[in-house]
């Protein structure tokens, strides 16, 4: 993800570039290949008076304490997903940079993909109805690939409940979970996770996290079924949405595709870009971006909840406190 943002900061958006990259053993290749410095470390990195904004792409369980020191030093933070595992650490995120008024935002490029978006048009539009129900799934097969340090609720989880959150537009009110492992000697843990939540508004969801299926899998990592008032989506996050309504479904947008894997694939990158390009306007204007640092860990709470759950066998109340 470090090669990623830097490809987009460098070649796909305008009022951004690259000044310096540091931590981690493959950060000198990166910074060769873009011409850019290598610091020592990262608060040689945070000491630079020419550097605005911080992209952290390192693993989730030190997120926590990069987005703080960069909030300290003074610069804005564009984290990486998942923000973080757990709510009191999102909150100390928060504390450091928006509540000092910088911009924290969080990776959450399926906001800006063009099938999610199109999706999120059609309900703003009214064409089915008030939003009641929510089938939500983000599965990966037991041989493709997962890093056995990411936590796949936490990992795939973090997407599929942002985008859940913008299609259900209502804060979150209870959950209840199940999580298991059915390979236990397979990392990571807690690869299967089936959950249900309560919103506000009266609508309901469903969602179902796994990297324990078998082949061939269900094609798309990312799936939708939205159920509202008077018609019906279905949303492939990386594929078509089809808008249902009366006598059957029709195809309302078709994502062309791409190498999700490709940190260099120009379509892939196009919501990365988009993502960007939102986070500079918000510090040029000092607003929020569309996935900033309070809605994030308002979304690590959803998550939170649901382990709660799982491990306590009883609903949880949302909000949480850290």
């Amino acid at each position: 993800m470090g090669r990623t943002w830097t490809e987009v900061a460098t070649n796909h958006v305008a009022d951004a570039h690259v000044v310096a990259v540091t931590g981690g053993r493959r950060a000198g290749t990166l910074a060769g290949d873009y011409g850019v410095a290598t610091e020592p470390s990262p608060a040689a990195l945070l000491a630079r008076p020419d550097i605005d904004l911080v992209v952290v792409a390192t693993q989730p369980d030190s997120h926590e304490a990069y987005v703080v020191a960069a909030g300290n030093a003074g610069k804005h933070v564009l984290v990486e997903k998942p923000m973080t595992t757990s709510v009191a650490a999102a909150d100390a995120m928060v504390a450091a940079t928006e509540g000092r008024g910088l911009v924290l935002a969080v990776c959450s490029q399926h906001r800006f993909r063009a099938s999610p978006v199109a999706a999120l048009d059609l309900i703003r539009r009214g064409e089915i109805g008030d939003v009641r129900m929510v089938r939500a799934q983000g599965v990966i097969t037991q041989d493709e690939e997962a890093y056995p340090d990411n936590a796949p609720w936490y990992d795939m989880g973090s997407h599929v409940i942002d985008v859940l959150r913008a299609i259900v537009d209502s804060p979150a009110t209870t959950a209840f979970g199940r999580q298991v492992d059915f390979d236990p000697g397979r990392l990571p843990a807690h690869k299967s996770t089936l959950a249900v939540y309560g919103f506000a508004s009266g609508a309901m969801a469903q969602v179902w996290i796994s990297y324990e299926l078998p082949a061939p899998g269900l094609g798309s990592m990312m799936n939708f079924l939205i159920t509202g008032s008077t018609g019906m989506i279905r949303l492939d996050s990386y594929g078509k949405v089809e808008l249902g309504r009366g006598d059957g479904w029709t195809v309302a947008f078709e994502q062309p595709p791409f190498d999700p894997n490709n940190a260099n694939d120009p379509v892939r990158l196009r919501a990365y870009a988009d993502e960007l390009r939102d986070v500079i306007h918000a510090m040029q204007t000092g607003t929020k971006p569309l996935v900033n640092g309070r809605w994030g860990r308002d979304g690590v709470a959803m998550l939170d909840a649901v382990r709660i759950s799982s491990e306590r066998s009883e609903t949880v109340s949302l909000p949480l406190e850290g």
